[in-house]
């Protein structure tokens, strides 16, 4: 008798250890909804952290460059240069007199 109560000791001891290891360590259990439910909070938040951190700095990089093409009037002035060199092309040719526009 005291040796099979000695080898239930001995499962037991083992089966405690093993339910101590699952409390210490969930992320070895095989299930991955048990690691979820651990630490699903804690997950989510931190994916929303990153997802936002990664939208603002994609919004920046848009906004700025925007910014540095909408803010660039090359092309405005460029327009405007050529219609005061027409006035200028025109008004010489008419001898000093701009003529109205239709």
């Amino acid at each position: 008798m005291a040796g099979g109560a000695s080898a239930v000791k001995k499962e037991a001891a083992a089966a405690a250890s093993s339910v101590a290891k699952e409390a210490d360590e969930p992320w070895l259990n095989a299930n991955p909804t048990e690691h979820y439910k651990h630490y699903g909070k804690n997950l989510r938040v931190k994916n929303w952290a990153m997802a936002g951190g990664l939208l603002c700095f994609v919004a920046g990089v848009y906004a700025y460059t925007i910014h540095a093409v909408g803010s660039s009037d090359e092309l405005q002035k460029a327009v405007e240069e050529y219609e005061r060199n027409q006035k200028e092309l025109q008004r010489q040719q008419s001898g000093g007199q701009v003529p109205k526009p239709a």
